[in-house]
């Protein structure tokens, strides 16, 4: 989406599709559902998430609650535990600097405009459990994509979680190779 708000000549040019997973454009910290609270500190609670986000924190060691923290954020209720430990890894190995730095931009990013300029089929795919992106960001894209004329595919991945390719691989490759195989070029 960033890409394609930047460059939206190159976009039908460079891509014949393009694939939307376990995203969204914007208010990706006001629309998350990891935290939940009452409306009245709804407010303070985003600021200090966003806050949170954004500072480098201490090193994550590989514990059995670091990786319970990580699955809650990104796996749904069922992912393996295999799943878990692959990307708990991931997520536990990230250095503090880059974690704060990713925070900024997850707190800030706006790359709205880029919707409109996706100018080629595209598939949108989520997990009904994503907590970091929910649903509702998918839904909106699709909507705004359907409006265009753009969307190829919608998927939702029932008790899936942010990390769609990992934890239902087999789902997600299955929604590029649609889009592939209705994109190719002849």
């Amino acid at each position: 989406m960033g890409w394609a708000a930047e460059h939206p000549e190159s976009v039908p040019l460079l891509s014949r599709g393009a694939v939307l997973a376990s995203t969204g454009p914007s208010q990706l910290v006001s629309r998350s559902t990891l935290i939940r609270s009452p409306r009245r500190f709804r407010a303070s609670l985003e600021r200090a998430f966003a806050a949170g986000l954004a500072m480098a924190g201490p090193e994550m060691l590989d514990t059995r609650f670091n990786q319970r923290l990580v699955k809650y954020g990104t796996m749904g209720p069922h992912a393996s535990a295999d799943v878990v430990a692959e990307c708990s890894e991931i997520v536990l190995r990230c250095p503090p600097a880059v974690r704060g730095m990713w925070g900024r931009v997850l707190a800030t990013i706006d790359v709205s405009k880029g919707v409109d300029s996706l100018a080629v089929p595209t598939t949108v795919i989520v997990g009904s459990a994503d907590r970091l992106t929910p649903e509702v960001h998918s839904t909106d894209l699709a909507e705004r994509l359907q409006q265009r004329g753009q969307l190829h595919d919608f998927v939702v991945l029932p008790q899936i979680g942010h990390m769609i390719n990992m934890e239902a691989p087999n789902d997600f490759n299955e929604a590029v190779a649609r889009l592939d195989a209705a994109t190719e070029k002849g």
